[in-house]
C-alpha cells in the first residue's frame, strides 16, 4: 500500500502491449532487434534505494528491476510464484519452499537464512522501515529459515489472513547478504537478486541500471514480447507530466506512467502505445488527531457535504469512475452497497458548519495525479462554503513524507494508493493501529466499529471474510472517516522501439523487450 507504493490490493489489468509470447519478467532473450538502453521516467526521486524502505512509486519501480519477492501479484491479479515455488499458509503462519538456482548479484547462491534475515531486518525498529507495520496489518513478525529443506516460515503474533499477498509487496525483496549487513551500501550498489543491478547514481536525476545475465527466474506477470531484454535501463526522475509526454513525443523517453490530462495528445500519436488501467483507488481521508479540528466528526461531514466527487473526478482529467468504498468495483470484497452511507453534495448544509469553524484547514496533496488539480478544486469547494484554507501541493516523496510525520502538521489529503498486493487489507492498514512514527495509521483513525471489522477480516479465511470487509467499509464510511471518490487510473505509454508490461500501473523494469 502505499500511497503509491504503499500498496494494497485489487485486481488491476496490467499492460502488455506486444503479446508474442508468454513469460516472466527476466529470462532467455530469443529474436526481435536488440535494444542497447531504454529509458524510463519515474514522477519523483526515490525514497531510498533500500527495499526495507520503499514508499512511493519510484522506489517501486527500482526495487522491482533490482530485487525479487518471495510472491508476485500478476496482471491478472493473481497470486504467482517469485522466489518461493509453493507454500501453505493459515492466518498467522506461511512456509515458503524456496527457489533453487537463484543467485545474488554478487553471485552467491541465494539460502533460506539470507531471505530470514532480509525479512527480519524489515520489521528490526532500528531499520525504520516505513510500511514495515503495514505490510503485516501491525502484527509482530519472524522469519526463520531451514536451509537444509530450503524452506521459509513467516509467523505472526496475530492473524492476518493476507500474509501471502504481503510478501509480494517491495519492502519485503529479499537483500542478499552482503547488503543486509551493510544496509548503508544500498543506496550505491544493490544487493539482490533481480534482473538487473545499480550501475550508477545521479541521485535526484536519473539511476543507470545494467542487465544481468544469467537471470531465468523472474515472476511470470503476464506475456511479454520476444524480443531482446536492454542492456542498460536508465530510470529518469521527471516530475511534469507535461514534460514527460514531450519527452515521449521527441523519443527521449520509452516509457512512462501518467494519469493526466497529457494523455489525450500522446493517444493520437502512432509511433507510442497507450494502454490504461484502473491502478487502485483516490478517497479524502481527514486527520483525526485529537489536537486537529477533523476530530469533529460535523466537521467531518461538513467538508464531505461541500466536495463534488464528479467535479473532482473531472480536475483531474475525467479518467477514472467513481466508487463508493476506499477500493474501486472489481476488487475482491468490494461492497458497493457503501454507496447508501456515502454523505451527499450539499454546499448549504456544509456552509452552515465550515463558516463557523474559526480556524484554518491544512490540505497537502500531491501533483501525481492531474499535476495537484484535485486537491486544488477541493480547496475552493471548501472555501466556497465558507472555510479558511491553506493547501501545499508537492512530488510524491514530499508528501508522503509529510503524511507519516509523526508532526502530524496537516488536516485533509486526497489518500493515492496504488494497490500492488490485490488486496483491501493492505488499504485498511493505513487506517488501523498507531499513528506514525510507531504505526502506519496515519489519520489517527479510532472508529471503533471500523477497527472491529477489520479485525474479523483480517483474522478470517473463508465465506466471512467479504462478510467482514463490507461491515468494515460502510463503518469507515459512515462516520465520514473517508470520502470515497475515483479510480485511480493511469496510462502506461511505450515508444515504437520497446514493448512491456505495468502491472497495477508500475513499469516493470524486467518486462521490457525490444520490438
Amino acid at each position: 500500500m502505499m500511497p503509491i507504493r504503499f500498496g494494497s490490493a485489487l485486481v488491476v489489468a496490467g499492460v502488455s502491449l506486444t503479446v508474442a509470447a508468454c513469460g516472466a519478467t527476466g529470462g532467455e532473450e530469443s529474436g526481435g532487434a536488440p535494444s542497447q538502453s531504454v529509458s524510463v521516467a519515474v514522477n519523483s526521486a526515490p525514497a531510498s534505494l533500500d527495499p526495507a524502505k520503499a514508499a512511493t512509486q519510484s522506489d517501486t519501480v527500482l526495487a522491482r528491476a533490482l530485487y525479487d519477492t518471495l510472491v508476485r501479484v500478476d496482471v491478472d491479479g493473481e497470486i504467482v510464484p517469485g522466489l518461493a515455488t509453493k507454500w501453505t499458509q493459515r492466518p498467522d503462519r506461511a512456509v515458503f519452499t524456496l527457489r533453487r538456482g537463484v543467485t545474488c548479484s554478487d553471485g552467491r547462491a541465494l539460502t533460506a537464512s539470507m531471505a530470514a534475515a532480509s525479512l527480519n531486518r524489515l520489521v528490526a525498529p532500528e531499520t525504520a522501515a516505513p510500511t514495515a507495520s503495514s505490510s503485516f496489518g501491525g502484527a509482530g513478525m519472524k522469519a526463520t529459515a531451514d536451509d537444509a529443506a530450503g524452506t521459509l516460515a513467516v509467523t505472526l503474533d496475530r492473524p492476518w489472513s493476507d500474509l501471502v499477498n504481503a510478501l509480494g509487496m517491495p519492502a519485503t525483496a529479499i537483500i542478499c547478504m552482503e547488503g543486509e549487513q551493510a544496509p548503508a551500501t544500498l543506496d550505491r550498489q544493490s544487493a539482490g537478486t533481480g534482473p538487473y543491478v545499480l550501475d550508477s547514481v545521479r541521485s535526484g536525476d536519473r539511476y543507470t541500471l545494467a542487465r544481468r545475465d544469467g537471470y531465468t527466474w523472474g515472476p511470470k506477470l503476464g506475456a511479454v514480447g520476444s524480443g531482446e531484454q536492454p542492456r542498460e535501463v536508465v530510470v529518469r526522475v521527471v516530475a511534469n507530466e507535461s514534460t514527460v509526454a514531450n519527452l515521449l513525443q521527441t523519443r527521449a523517453l520509452d516509457a512512462a506512467v501518467l494519469a493526466g490530462s497529457d494523455v489525450d495528445r500522446l493517444e493520437g500519436d502512432d509511433a507510442l502505445e497507450v494502454q490504461e488501467t484502473d491502478a487502485g483507488s483516490m478517497f479524502v481521508i481527514f486527520n483525526e488527531d485529537p489536537a486537529r479540528p477533523f476530530a469533529d466528526a460535523r466537521l467531518r461531514r461538513a467538508a464531505a457535504q461541500a466536495i463534488d466527487r464528479e467535479a473532482f473526478l473531472r480536475a483531474v482529467g475525467g479518467r477514472g469512475r467513481l466508487t463508493p468504498s476506499i477500493v474501486q468495483p472489481g476488487v475482491a470484497c468490494f461492497d458497493p452497497a457503501v454507496e447508501q452511507v456515502l454523505p451527499g453534495n450539499d454546499a448549504e448544509a456544509a456552509a452552515q458548519t465550515l463558516g463557523a469553524h474559526g480556524g484554518s484547514l491544512k490540505i497537502i496533496g500531491t501533483t501525481l495525479v492531474g499535476n495537484g488539480q484535485g486537491t486544488t478544486y477541493i480547496q475552493e469547494a471548501l472555501r466556497a462554503a465558507g472555510a479558511e484554507t491553506t493547501l501545499q501541493n508537492s512530488d510524491l516523496t514530499s508528501w508522503a513524507g509529510k503524511l507519516f510525520d509523526p508532526a502530524k502538521d496537516w488536516d485533509l489529503t486526497v489518500l493515492v494508493v496504488q494497490n500492488i498486493s490485490n488486496s483491501i487489507s493492505q488499504v485498511a492498514s493505513l487506517m488501523v493501529g498507531e499513528a506514525p512514527p510507531r504505526g502506519s495509521n496515519v489519520a489517527s483513525l479510532q472508529n471503533p466499529a471500523w477497527k472491529r471489522a477489520v479485525a474479523r477480516a483480517t483474522s478470517t479465511v473463508g465465506d466471512g471474510r467479504c462478510g467482514a470487509w463490507g461491515d468494515a467499509q460502510r463503518a469507515v464510511v459512515e462516520d465520514v472517516d473517508v470520502l470515497p471518490l475515483t479510480s485511480f487510473t493511469v496510462a502506461a505509454v511505450w515508444s515504437d522501439d520497446v514493448t512491456g508490461l505495468a502491472p497495477q500501473g508500475m513499469i516493470e523494469v524486467g518486462s521490457i523487450r525490444g520490438r
